[in-house]
């Protein structure tokens, strides 16, 4: 695929519906510019900014799927970008993508919507570890922090790309992701990939990378979790993930990946009209 039918194709894919959280729109409302969790950084391509991404190894970092199916059979265009002290760390520090893996099934099912980006060289800080064991009914009700490069309001033109973080508590659990409501903080624009950091008996740990959000960056958002495919995360390419798949078209010069319409792609969809699988949620008489 040519650098400039690439290019088009991530246009295409990211146009035409309401922007999922994660693309070349807006950060994190309601939250503050913070230097801490240098492991989050930001997925840049052509020096223009593509998605947040989280550094769960030396070299491996993960993000949302949705942000970078369209370069699976190009991911050298990608780099990401990680500096400790700064919360504007510049797109000159990108680190290259080498390999990079959706999730299983992903392309047919968009709620296992995580990836993970092998790096082709150690970025300049250190990797969080990401939490394995099963989220349950003890972690309802639990703070919640999150990380990423978004804007701050939907209709926000700028374009500064700090780290933010904002607190929200996690209100449910569900087979592959935990959700929040909150009216006063929460992704926006640009912070899908970014962290989902539960707040757990030995800190925070990372639980979730985000996902979803409101259009207008309010009330909702939801990430998907960690443990839910913790195999996949630590041995990508022995997952069957469909980054080997080839996509449907007469030859390698013009594949265009899967189409992702709007009524069925997770990241595009009120986060309310999902399908509650195996929901756990606070019970009306808890606060």
């Amino acid at each position: 695929m040519t650098r400039a039918l690439l290019a088009g194709v991530l246009a295409a894919a990211l146009a035409g519906c309401v922007a999922p959280v994660g693309t070349v729109t807006a950060p994190i409302f309601g939250g503050s510019e913070t230097t801490e969790h240098p492991e989050v950084g930001w997925i840049v391509y052509d020096d223009g900014f593509v998605c947040s991404a989280v550094l769960v190894g030396s070299t491996r970092a993960i993000t949302a799927a949705h942000c970078v199916y369209a370069f699976a059979a190009d991911p050298a265009a990608l780099g990401v970008v990680f500096s400790a002290g700064s919360a504007r760390p510049p797109a000159s520090v990108a680190v290259a993508v080498a390999e990079l893996h959706l999730a299983p099934d992903y392309t047919v099912d968009s709620s296992r919507d995580i990836a993970v980006l092998e790096l082709a060289d150690a970025p300049p800080v250190g990797p969080v570890p990401y939490r394995t064991d099963a989220l349950g009914d003890a972690e309802l009700d639990g703070r919640l922090r999150l990380v990423g490069f978004g804007l701050t309001a939907a209709d926000d033109p700028g374009d500064d790309r700090a780290r933010r973080s904002a607190e929200v508590v996690l209100d449910e659990i569900d087979t592959v992701s935990v959700r929040w409501f909150n009216e006063d903080a929460g992704l926006c624009d640009g912070d899908s990939g970014g962290a989902v950091f539960l707040d757990g008996p030995g800190g925070w740990e990372l639980a979730a990378v985000g996902t979803e959000g409101d259009p207008e960056c309010a009330s909702r958002g939801a990430g998907v979790r960690t443990d839910a495919f913790a195999a996949f995360l630590a041995d990508p390419g022995d997952a069957g993930d469909d980054d080997d798949v080839a996509w449907p078209n007469d030859d390698d010069d013009d594949d265009v990946p899967p189409a992702q319409a709007c009524g069925t792609n997770a990241a595009l969809v009120p986060l309310l009209a999902l399908p509650c699988l195996g929901l756990r949620r606070r019970g009306p008489s808890e606060p």
